[in-house]
C-alpha cells in the first residue's frame, strides 16, 4: 500500500473518532486535511497514480486509459496560463480540460511561484528523425557556445533525457567546469531554452531548491554552485536528488528533489560521491566573434521549434522504456564503472531503439571516462597502497599484520602531505570498507587475510585508482 494512502486512512480513522481541539483555526485545518485525504483516496480508488498530479492536485503529464498522452503547454492566446496538449496516435490536439471517468480536470496553476519562470512550448510538432533532432540541438548549442570535442553530443543527449526524467531510474547530472569567461553561464542560458521545464538560478538556498523542485519538478540549472551560501548543504541535496524518490523530510513536511540538474563550478568540489554522478564538461576560453547570444531572436525561434519537437518525441515515446529493458547490452559497456554506467543508460534510454546512436555515445563515454572517475579518499587510498606494498614485500604470504599496515599507511599519508594519522583499528575499518573482511589473530595481534582470489581484485583496484607500487620480479 502506498505510504500516502496508508497515512490518509490512518488520519481519517482518527478524524472520525473526534477532533480533540478547541482552537477554531486548528479545527479548520483538520477539516481541510480530511478533505484532502478523502480526495486522495478517491483518486487512488479510481486508478490514479499519485505522482501524475501536481502540488495543487491538478493534472500534469500522463498516459490516459484510452491511450492518449497529455502534457502541459503555454496557451498561445494567454501565455500566462497553460492548457493541455494531447497526443493520440500521432495526432495533436489542445484542450482546456480533460475528462476522465466522467470527471473534468483542468491543468495546474502557473501564474505564480517558480513555475511562472519556466519555459513551456506552445504546441508539439513532428521532429522528423531522432538523428535530425540531435543534430538540431547540437547545431543550436554550437552557434552560441564553444564546447570541446565530442562533449557536444553528450550535451545533446542530456537535453533529450531531461524530457524523460520522470520516467528514468536515475536523474542525469551535467557538471560544467571552467574559469570565468569560458561560456559556462552562456551554456546554461542555451540549455534553459531547450531542456524540459528548465529553471535557471544564479544563487539558491536549500529551502528555495526544495520548494522549486516540489512545485515545478524542473531541470534545475545552478550557476556557480561554489559561491552559494551553504555549498555543503547544496551538495547533500544534489546527492539525494539523483535517484527517486529523492525525498527530503523536515519539520513534518516532505519534498521531492529528484530531477535532472546542471551545475557550474570554477573547479570541481572535493566530493567524489557527487562528481561520479555527473557528466563532467570541461570548458575553455574561446575568442570567437561569430558566436551568437542566447537572447538573439533567431536563437529563440530555433529553440522554440526544438522544444515543440522534443515535446512531441516525449509524448510519442512516453511508454517505450519498458520495451527496451530486455535489450542486449552494447559492446564496451563493461568498461564503465557502475555510476557512470547508470548515467550512460539514463542518457540513452530515450533513444534505446537506435543502437547506432547509443554505441556512438558509449564510445564517447569510454573515451572521456577519466573525467567521471571517482577517486578514493585519502585514508582508503593510503590503506590500499599499504596493503599492495605488503603484498610486494612479503611474497606469497596470506596474513598481513594490521599494525604494520597502519605504520605503512601513515607513511603514505605523510608523503601525500596529509596531517591525519591512523590507528590499527581505523585501518581495520578502512579494509572492511574496501572489501577485505577476513581476519585472523596470532600472538602479534590481528591480521587481514588475503586469499588467492583477492589478489586479482586488489591489483585491479590499485590500477583503477592510480596507486603504483613496485612489485618484485
Amino acid at each position: 500500500m502506498d505510504n500516502q494512502i496508508k497515512s490518509s486512512i490512518e488520519f481519517l480513522n482518527k478524524f472520525e473518532n473526534g477532533v480533540n481541539t478547541t482552537d477554531r483555526e486548528e479545527h479548520v485545518d483538520m477539516l481541510r486535511m480530511s478533505s484532502t485525504a478523502r480526495t486522495l483516496l478517491y483518486r487512488a480508488a479510481r486508478g490514479w497514480q499519485l505522482h501524475e498530479m501536481s502540488a495543487d492536485g491538478r493534472l500534469e503529464s500522463q498516459r490516459l486509459s484510452d491511450g492518449r498522452v497529455i502534457d502541459l503547454v503555454r496557451d498561445p492566446e494567454h501565455p500566462e496560463s497553460v492548457s493541455f496538449v494531447c497526443w493520440n496516435d500521432g495526432e495533436i490536439s489542445h484542450h482546456n480540460s480533460i475528462s476522465i471517468n466522467f470527471d473534468s480536470y483542468g491543468p495546474r496553476e502557473v501564474a505564480s511561484g517558480a513555475f511562472k519562470s519556466v519555459r513551456l512550448p506552445f504546441t508539439a510538432q513532428p521532429y522528423g528523425s531522432l538523428a535530425e533532432l540531435l543534430t538540431g540541438i547540437e547545431s543550436l548549442i554550437g552557434r552560441c557556445v564553444s564546447i570541446p570535442g565530442d562533449f557536444v553530443s553528450m550535451v545533446a543527449h542530456f537535453v533529450i533525457a531531461t524530457w524523460f526524467t520522470d520516467r528514468l531510474p536515475v536523474a542525469p547530472y551535467l557538471a560544467v567546469v571552467g574559469m570565468s569567461q569560458t561560456g559556462k553561464t552562456t551554456l546554461l542560458r542555451v540549455l534553459e531554452l531547450l531542456c524540459r521545464r528548465a529553471l535557471l538560478a544564479s544563487d539558491i538556498s536549500s529551502q528555495a531548491l526544495l520548494d522549486a523542485c516540489e512545485q515545478v519538478r524542473p531541470t534545475l540549472l545552478i550557476d556557480e554552485a561554489g559561491s552559494v551560501i551553504n555549498p555543503h548543504e547544496l551538495r547533500r541535496l544534489l546527492l539525494i536528488g539523483n535517484t527517486p524518490p529523492g525525498l527530503v523530510l523536515r519539520l513534518n513536511k516532505a519534498w521531492t528533489v529528484f530531477g535532472a540538474k546542471v551545475i557550474t563550478w570554477r573547479e570541481l568540489p572535493d566530493d567524489s560521491a557527487l562528481t561520479s554522478r555527473c557528466v563532467i564538461l570541461p570548458m575553455r576560453e574561446v575568442d570567437d566573434p561569430t558566436l551568437m547570444s542566447p537572447d538573439n531572436p533567431e536563437v529563440h525561434a530555433t529553440a522554440n521549434e526544438l522544444q515543440e519537437k522534443l515535446l512531441y518525441y516525449r509524448l510519442e515515446h512516453f511508454d517505450t522504456f519498458r520495451l527496451l529493458e530486455a535489450a542486449p547490452p552494447l559492446e564496451g559497456i563493461e568498461k564503465l564503472r557502475p555510476r557512470t554506467r547508470d548515467l550512460y543508460l539514463a542518457l540513452t534510454a530515450p533513444c534505446g531503439a537506435h543502437p547506432e546512436l547509443c554505441q556512438k555515445l558509449l564510445n564517447d563515454f569510454v573515451t572521456h571516462n577519466g573525467f567521471t572517475y571517482e577517486s578514493l579518499p585519502a585514508i582508503e587510498s593510503a590503506v590500499l597502497a599499504a596493503l599492495l606494498h605488503s603484498l610486494d614485500s612479503v611474497e606469497k604470504t596470506k596474513l598481513h599484520f594490521i599494525g604494520d599496515l597502519a605504520k605503512s599507511a601513515n607513511e603514505y599519508l605523510t608523503e601525500a602531505g596529509e596531517k591525519l594519522r591512523m590507528m590499527p583499528r581505523q585501518v581495520g575499518i578502512a579494509l572492511a570498507g574496501l572489501g577485505f573482511t577476513k581476519r585472523r589473530r596470532d600472538r602479534s595481534g590481528w591480521n587481514v587475510v588475503v586469499e588467492e582470489a583477492d589478489l586479482r581484485r586488489l591489483h585491479a583496484m590499485g590500477e583503477r585508482y592510480g596507486i603504483e607500487v613496485t612489485q618484485n620480479s
